[in-house]
């Protein structure tokens, strides 16, 4: 008989059975939810517990206080069934009813049903029977009839007398998906579980709350999976840790592996001894290296990504997050593989995720939280690394948590950035910043704050504030970019920061004795060999609230190319305002050039600044002869005097260190008086025009873009390289 109990301690009992209730209505209903499985949608009843496992087709019947009730799907809800139940007593205005069984009837607020499978069920201390299998409901047309549908697997765990470890999963999986409702009794524990993984799934797992710790006393676990016939391969896995140390334990099956419905298989009891082995009874079973080979370890907690960091620090492991997780702890070293597989680790303390990534890849991970630190680690400090070295990749990585590192003046080179801090002889490719970043550092990025050696950075953008304050006193050069702070690129070959976008707002407070280099993509690049900025771009505004008795280069897209090879900004633009009279020079796209030519780019904006101009402030510090081709700037300059505005380029070095015009364009009016300054030379192919969009000056670019170059179209208000994003 079952007695009389409320919904919410029933579910506590962590068993099969489950009781649904509803509030009165004109009729009496019971709610049920629909899910698909296989190809016909059943009814299948659960009161947030997902684990309940009865289903009903539209039609079926129940009967009630010896009444049979038609369930039906109502049309306006394809998710929602209601088992009609006129006639019957309510206690705590609520109805109840029971599953699975053979037959169930109800009197008043008493469910009685009948266990067609006895060889495993529990009864407990009100005298409920609690049935630990998959049942399916059928009607036979007068009452609905309960049917076993799977097999039960038993296993015996219990740690030894020598040694206690913690059970963190118990994983099962087949190369047939695990179709139906798939679940474990864990009848006599205090441990809390969870069952997650979708019915299409080929791999289910089940989670602890807190590590199951074993002891002598051995702990019966019963899985119940669908009847299987024709598998070949079936995997059971503990995951268990002892101290810091992770250990797993496989028992595989392969072959014509058949699991008939209502019967059991036990794979004997298993001991573990506490130390770095198992010792095993019965069923064979072998130790697994987590991460090796062609066996990725599958990262389903918390506990078990912090029970990995010593398999992490291994060169060639690889590791794969299965569901959304949280972490407590920053790891020392990764140098594996960690695939994120599109979850999300959230972090639970303010510390990054790893302080190194030596040699090891990180993708496809979003990290989230909130980071606010008094003290970096060792200076550095990024949402999913400090520092990423020796030929490290980040591939596909979303940053969306806050970060805040405010250090004080002199602050030991402190860098930030969203993604990672220091990237030396390292890749960065398509990944995103969407935290705000607020820093006093003396290298701040979006995506990181100073690169070394960088390999490549390709398809990364930063959507958020990037706000830097410098402590008064500062004694060193500042470099902020909305991507990277300060970028520098490998000596040999010829390489590209390509594909990149800065949507975030960039505001700089404060005072310093020092220069300052800002862009809404890189603060500064250099290079000793030759490269490339292409098709790299800025819509975020840049604001300087800060005076300065150095240097101040800002730049739509880079404040300043260091001296070294020659470099080249490609197919380039910029949408974002720079403001402020006490910025000493700012351009368009380049604040300072000192061996960058530009080709087939723009910016259309205003520019507030001591020396404005529409494309390159400076090049007074020019070291070879550098051109400006098919370039446009379209906008308001203003300046502290008309000399000291110019519609494309600054003042250049000298005759012999100079920037070269040809077919470029700036605003007729507005107040601009020159093209360029001292030395820098437009020739006849230059032109003002009256707005962006004159005809003769979009022919103009369209026919003379260069090798590689986009074509021009017209937008809705100026002219826009054909393949830029708007």
């Amino acid at each position: 008989m079952i007695g009389k109990r409320t919904l919410k301690r029933i579910a506590l009992l962590a068993t099969l059975v489950a009781f649904v209730g509803c509030q009165k209505e004109e009729r009496e209903f019971f709610t049920a939810t629909t899910q698909d499985y296989s190809a016909t949608t059943k009814v299948h009843i659960a009161s947030g517990n997902q684990n309940s496992i009865a289903y009903w087709d539209n039609g079926d019947q129940v009967m009630i206080n010896g009444t049979t009730h038609s369930v039906t799907i109502e049309a306006s809800n394809s998710n929602t069934a209601k088992i009609a139940a006129e006639g019957v007593s309510a206690y705590g205005e609520k109805y109840y009813a029971a599953y699975p069984a053979n037959r169930a009837t109800m009197s008043g607020s008493t469910v009685t049903f009948d266990i067609p499978y006895s060889e495993k069920y529990t009864t407990n201390s009100s005298g409920q029977q609690l049935v630990n299998n998959i049942m399916v409901a059928k009607s036979d047309g007068t009452k609905l009839a309960f049917q076993n549908a799977g097999a039960m697997l038993h296993f015996s765990v219990k740690g030894s007398s020598n040694g206690v470890g913690q059970l963190l999963a118990i994983e099962v999986s087949c190369d047939r998906p695990l179709c139906g409702q798939l679940t474990v009794d864990m009848s006599g524990s205090t441990a809390n579980s969870t069952l997650v993984g979708s019915p299409s799934d080929t791999a289910r797992t089940l989670l602890f709350d807190e590590p199951y710790t074993l002891t002598s006393t051995p702990k019966d676990f019963y899985l119940n999976i669908p009847a299987l016939t024709g598998a070949t391969k079936f995997r059971v896995r503990y995951i268990l840790k002892n101290g810091s140390n992770l250990r797993i334990f496989d028992k595989t099956k392969t072959a014509d592996i058949t699991f008939t419905k209502g019967c059991i298989y036990s794979f004997g009891q298993d001991i573990y001894d506490g130390s770095s082995t198992f010792t095993f009874a019965g069923n064979a079973g072998t130790m697994v290296t987590p991460g090796t080979g062609d066996n990725p370890l599958k990262i389903t907690s918390g506990d078990i990504f912090t029970a990995s960091a010593y398999y992490f620090g291994t060169a060639g492991r690889q590791f794969i997050l299965d569901r959304d997780i949280t972490v407590t702890s920053s790891v020392t070293t990764l140098k594996a593989t960690l695939d994120g597989n599109g979850h999300t680790i959230t972090l639970g303390s303010s510390n990054s995720l790893f302080q190194s990534i030596d040699g090891g890849t990180v993708k496809n991970l979003t990290v989230d939280g909130t980071i606010s630190s008094p003290t970096c680690v060792n200076y550095r400090f990024g949402a999913i690394a400090c520092e990423a070295k020796n030929y490290a990749t980040l591939e596909n990585c979303t940053n969306k948590a806050t970060i805040t590192c405010i250090q004080g003046k002199n602050n030991n080179n402190t860098i930030v950035g969203g993604i990672c801090a220091y990237v030396n002889s390292s890749t960065i490719n398509e990944c995103r910043n969407e935290g705000e970043i607020s820093t006093d550092a003396q290298y701040t990025g979006g995506i990181a704050g100073y690169c070394n050696s960088l390999k490549s950075i390709n398809g990364c953008s930063n959507s958020e504030p990037v706000n830097v304050t410098i402590a008064n006193g500062e004694s060193r050069d500042i470099f902020v970019g909305g991507l990277i702070g300060n970028i520098s690129l490998l000596s040999s070959g010829t390489l590209k920061a390509e594909n990149c976008q800065n949507y975030g707002e960039i505001t700089i407070s404060g005072t310093t004795s020092k220069d300052i280099y800002c862009g809404g993509c890189f603060g500064q690049a250099t290079a000793s060999s030759s490269f490339s900025i292409e098709k790299c771009s800025n819509m975020g505004s840049i604001t300087c609230n800060m005076t300065s008795s150095g240097e101040m280069y800002f730049g739509g897209v880079l404040g300043s190319d260091g001296s070294g090879g020659e470099s080249i900004m490609l197919n380039c633009y910029n949408e974002g305002s720079i403001g402020n009279t006490s910025i000493k020079l700012a351009g368009g796209l380049l604040g300072r050039s000192q061996r960058m030519s530009i080709a087939n780019s723009y910016a259309f904006c205003n520019i507030t600044a001591s020396t404005a101009a529409g494309l390159v402030a400076d090049g007074a510090t020019l070291q070879t002869i550098v051109t400006i081709n098919n370039c446009y700037y379209f906008g308001r300059l203003t300046s502290n005097s008309p000399s000291t505005k110019y519609g494309i380029a600054g003042s250049s070095a000298d005759a012999s260190h100079r920037m070269e015009l040809t077919y470029c364009h700036h605003p007729k009016g507005k107040g601009i008086a020159n093209f360029c300054g001292a030395n820098s030379i437009a020739y006849g192919t230059c032109d003002s025009v009256l707005t962006a969009t004159d005809a003769g000056m979009l022919t103009s670019l369209n026919e003379h873009k260069p090798t590689g170059g986009n074509g021009w179209t017209t937008g809705s208000d100026h002219i826009v390289i054909q393949s830029g994003k708007r």
